[in-house]
Order: structure tokens, then sequence, then C-alpha cells
């Protein structure tokens, strides 16, 4: 997650939806002494992530939905053990 501070801050996309108000509403989230700027304005909190990023995020979305479907029980959402 701390690796999309440095590009959040050099990417003109951020800078112009910060000084805008197109329906996203960017705020900053504290990781500790690192901060990133999330969308909330759909009430969930995502992590606004710049282009050059998007494509390895979604193929790492589609790799968790693949494992998912392909083997259920090591699903990251719950465990056989009782244990979340």
């Amino acid at each position: 997650m701390t690796k999309l501070l440095a590009p959040q801050e050099n990417d003109e996309m951020f800078h112009s939806l910060l000084g805008s108000d197109p329906g996203v509403k960017l705020k900053p989230m504290n990781l500790g002494i690192k901060v990133i700027c999330c969308d909330v304005s759909t009430g969930d909190i995502r992590p606004y992530v710049p282009e050059n990023f998007q494509i390895s995020i979604f193929r790492l979305y589609m790799d968790y939905i693949i494992l998912d479907q392909e083997l259920p029980w090591i699903s990251l959402g719950s465990s056989s053990c009782g244990n979340t």
C-alpha cells in the first residue's frame, strides 16, 4: 500500500481530481508515517490507484478471484476452523 505514495504524488490525474469535484471525494488516510489518498465518495474506502498501477492491481484481483473459485477452501474471507 505504501508503494502508492510516490506515484500518487507524481500523478497528473490525481492532482486534477484534488482540484475539482467530479464526484470523487479524496481523503488522506494515515498509514503510520505514510499518508495515501483514498476515494470515500461511495462509502467504501478505496485507495486512489495511479494509471500505471491499475493493470497490476487488476491482475492481482483476478488471480485472487480465480484461486477463490478453484480452491474455495483457501478463501481469504473465511476459515474452515471457525477462526477468522
